[in-house]
């Protein structure tokens, strides 16, 4: 009975941990899918706001 009920108990553990190793796992791709979007963008917008920069620099200059 002991050993059934340690087998039973070591099986128990196994099944939360992979779903909280999933979750994390979840977790930590979302957060680098937000942060890779939100690099993306802010890279976007740098550099529109640097084209759109350097033509009005040059015609302020003109």
């Amino acid at each position: 009975m002991s050993s059934d009920g340690i087998q039973s108990r070591e099986k128990c553990q196994v099944v939360p941990r992979s779903l909280v190793e999933n979750a994390y796992i979840a977790s930590y791709v979302s957060i680098i899918e937000i942060l890779h979007m939100s690099i993306v963008m802010i890279l976007i917008y740098i550099f529109l706001g640097i084209r759109e920069s350097l033509p009005n620099d040059k015609t302020f200059h003109d």
